[in-house]
């Protein structure tokens, strides 16, 4: 599998927020397209502007944080769960995608998280 082009362009724990970020919109957006024919309708049952999303269509990534893109997620019925595994510590393990995994070099701790549709 290959390596997210954000850990070419930024420090590993930005790059790997920002992967994180980019799937979480990715399947939000792709989730409101299927749902909804116009941004209008999709913002209404958001209960944010037509603006906002908008900016997700467009994957303006700097305008979501995770914790916001997990609430929206919800918002439609989709569960997001976050999994963490330990690592050898001073290993960077490849970053595959998807599921989305973010190594921390900190603590040497593996974050993976990994997208659910609700069965509800």
């Amino acid at each position: 599998m290959e390596k997210s082009v954000f850990f070419d362009l930024f420090e590993p724990e930005k790059a790997a927020n920002m992967l994180i970020r980019a799937e979480l919109m990715h399947k939000l957006t792709k989730v409101l397209q299927a749902r909804f024919s116009t941004q209008g309708e999709a913002a209404e049952l958001l209960g944010v502007s037509q603006a906002r999303i908008s900016d997700l269509y467009r994957g303006k990534i700097g305008q979501f944080t995770i914790d916001m893109l997990i609430n929206l997620l919800s918002r439609v019925g989709q569960r997001v769960e976050v999994t963490t595994h330990t690592t050898r510590a001073g290993t960077i393990p490849a970053f595959l995608f998807p599921p989305i995994k973010k190594y921390s070099q900190k603590t040497g701790a593996m974050i993976c998280t990994k997208m659910h549709e609700s069965l509800h």
